[in-house]
C-alpha cells in the first residue's frame, strides 16, 4: 500500500511507496504547487507491506518485520537513517501509530513450539531520535499458527488503545492512561 504523512508545520509531505518502499520528501509549503525534494530508498531497513508510519518534528517511525527504524528528514533531499527502536519487536511485521508524545506498536512474536505472541509495545518519543520503551503488554498468546499471521491493528484516543486481532476474531480495549 501506499501511505501520506504531513509534518505539523504543513511543510512537508512524505509519501510511501510500496513497490519497494521509497519515502519520498515533497515540500508542499506552495499548495498550488507541490515540488519533489528528495527520497529514502530503504534497501530492505523496513518493510513496504504495512499501511503506514508515523512522524514527529523531524523524524519519520517506519515499521518493518519486528522492528521500528527511525528516519532523520531534517534534510528534505537526503533522509538519513539513524537508528532503531529498542527491545525485541518479535517476529513478524509490525503496526505503528501515534498520539502526542507517544508511539503504539503492535506485533507477533513466533515460537520455537509453533506457538506465537501478539504484543503492544508504548514508546515514549519525548525525545524523537531516542525513543523510550515505557510499556510491553501480551495481548493473546495461541498454540496453534493461523495459515496468516498478521500484527494486530490498533487506534488510540486520549485514554484507550482499541485493538483488532484479526485471526483470534478478538477486539481488545487498553487504558493507556499510565503506561
Amino acid at each position: 500500500g501506499r501511505y501520506l504523512w504531513v509534518n505539523d508545520e504543513e511543510t512537508f509531505a512524505y509519501l510511501q511507496d510500496s513497490w519497494g518502499g521509497t519515502i519520498w520528501t515533497i515540500d508542499v509549503s506552495n499548495k498550488a504547487k507541490p515540488v519533489k525534494k528528495g527520497y529514502y530508498w530503504n534497501a530492505g531497513a523496513y518493510s513496504a507491506e504495512h499501511d503506514k508510519f508515523v512522524g514527529k518534528g523531524s523524524f519519520l517511525y517506519l515499521p518493518g518485520e519486528g522492528k521500528v527504524v527511525i528516519l532523520d528528514v531534517s534534510n528534505p533531499e537526503s533522509p538519513v537513517l539513524t537508528g532503531q527502536f529498542p527491545g525485541d519487536l518479535g517476529s513478524a511485521p509490525t503496526r505503528i501509530t501515534r498520539a502526542g508524545d507517544r508511539v503504539y506498536v503492535t506485533t507477533v512474536f513466533l515460537k520455537e513450539d509453533g506457538s506465537y505472541e501478539k504484543a503492544l509495545f508504548i514508546y515514549d518519543i519525548s525525545k524523537p531520535r531516542t525513543p523510550v520503551l515505557q510499556s510491553r503488554l501480551s495481548l493473546i498468546r495461541n498454540t496453534v499458527i493461523p495459515n496468516e499471521i498478521s500484527s494486530p491493528q490498533i487506534t488510540i484516543d486520549d485514554k484507550y488503545a482499541y485493538i483488532m486481532l484479526a485471526n483470534e476474531r478478538t477486539f481488545a480495549i487498553v487504558d493507556v492512561t499510565d503506561p
